[in-house]
């Protein structure tokens, strides 16, 4: 096989096996957050906007719900009780629920401003080298980037390839085929236990 040739096949391959991958939501959210790559392997645009804005909706939904349980809005600690010959009103019920809305809208609101801001600090600060851990990264900065390090600490926890579960499936493979073909299936589990591990 000429130099040539293996090259082109190469190039034809990578093409064939890696071409739908920024289109690939989990696969375009680990490499945005990677802080050693960011922005910068993806080739299309727009599939790299879709990934931020994506990550961003997630950024609000997770701190709405850590907001929910810690940030509770300062309310007043005495209560004002009507006077004893006015009967309260539906008014007062209404008022109630329209300003428990008006506290979730901006609650809403202000997780949505602290995402995009998040995000835009992160993607303009500097890259890391290729050598250094990108999990430790958002270790250390869980306090600058708040939302985005749990988001970033989720996605970047997903294994890069298959291979240790293909190792496992022709392990099995070999197990069942060539050493025995009339094993029943919680046999086959205890001898791929032991051979797996090994």
């Amino acid at each position: 096989m000429k130099t040539g040739s293996l090259n082109d096949e190469l190039q034809l391959q990578v093409r064939k096996r890696f071409s739908n991958v920024e289109t690939n939501f989990w696969l375009a959210a680990a490499t945005f957050l990677d802080p050693r790559l960011k922005k910068v392997p993806f080739s299309n645009k727009t599939m790299v906007d879709q990934a931020q804005k994506r990550l961003e909706t997630e950024m609000c939904s997770v701190s709405v719900g850590n907001l929910a349980q810690s940030e509770e809005p300062d309310e007043p600690t005495s209560i004002q009780l009507p006077s004893p010959n006015v009967e309260p009103t539906e008014e007062v019920g209404l008022w109630s629920w329209f300003g428990k809305k008006a506290t979730e809208q901006q609650r809403h609101r202000t997780a949505v401003v602290d995402a995009a801001l998040d995000m835009r600090h992160y993607t303009e600060g500097k890259l890391m080298t290729r050598t250094d851990d990108p999990l430790e990264f958002w270790k250390k900065h869980s306090l600058e980037y708040p939302r985005l390090s749990v988001i970033g600490k989720k996605f970047l926890s997903v294994p890069a390839t298959s291979v240790p579960s293909e190792r496992l499936f022709s392990k099995a493979g070999e197990l069942v085929a060539a050493k025995r073909n009339r094993l029943k299936a919680q046999n086959i589990d205890m001898i791929l236990f032991p051979n797996k591990n090994a």
